[in-house]
């Protein structure tokens, strides 16, 4: 944070905003305390996460497609599809990849979304995706799209 506060803005009026999206750890805490010696800075608290719709976003905006959840757990394609592109990601950087690869084939391949029934998983449960993973599909999103 002491970084982005002392950045150069080039004259340009400097505004942080930072979110908590429904953590449960001090960071809320940690950004009102900012907020308080800062007036450059916002501090917002989401009571629950609000999940997964900036990556579809982006993604979505990237792509030139328009699909409701990028990360979605499963995916179809036909043979010719897969042996075109040679994949490097795993974990939470293979949605973001594949969806790149596929969206900027030539001719464009067609995507469908196909809707499914889903229980997702508590934390508790075993869903194990943090702040870090997020960040790492954002990272694959600009690297695969605008770094192809």
């Amino acid at each position: 944070m002491e970084k982005v506060q002392a950045a150069d803005t080039g004259g340009l009026a400097l505004e942080i905003i930072v979110i908590d999206d429904g953590s449960c750890d001090s960071s809320f805490v940690r950004a009102h305390a900012l907020a308080a010696s800062d007036s450059r800075i916002i501090a917002v608290k989401h009571d629950t996460n609000q999940g997964n719709h900036f990556p579809s976003l982006l993604s979505n905006i990237l792509t030139d497609i328009n699909l409701t959840d990028m990360e979605v757990c499963y995916k179809v394609f036909r043979r010719e599809i897969l042996d075109w592109t040679t994949l490097n990601e795993d974990l939470f950087g293979f949605n973001p990849e594949i969806t790149a690869k596929i969206s900027h084939m030539k001719p464009p391949a067609r995507i469908y979304e196909v809707g499914i029934r889903y229980l997702g998983r508590t934390y508790e449960e075993g869903k194990k995706i943090g702040w870090k993973d997020g960040i790492r599909v954002v990272l694959c999103i600009l690297r695969y799209n605008l770094f192809r």
